[in-house]
């Protein structure tokens, strides 16, 4: 990983918890590994990186649909296209 310039991060499970209540505000729900995704990418974006993250709950494809791209400015952003993409359209 360092020979090709990356790099390993670990989350607390104080970071854990953070981000895992920041996406259930959203009614997102997710498994403590994907909450450790979304604290580390919390901690690198605030450290001007630009960190991208993909939480999925079931293998691309699966429900029969394209997977979908969310490109987000920031957290807040992100977490209104993904909020966008789980709500049902309206009949």
């Amino acid at each position: 990983i360092e020979a090709t310039g990356g790099a390993g991060h670990v989350a607390t499970d104080a970071d854990v918890a953070s981000a895992r209540d920041l996406l259930a505000a959203d009614g997102i729900d997710v498994s403590d590994e994907s909450a450790a995704n979304i604290a580390i990418a919390r901690r690198l974006a605030d450290a001007g990186r630009y960190p991208v993250v993909i939480v999925s709950g079931a293998p691309a494809g699966a429900s029969g649909s394209s997977p979908r791209v969310v490109n987000a400015a920031d957290e807040h952003d992100a977490l209104e296209q993904v909020r966008a993409l789980l709500t049902p359209p309206l009949a």
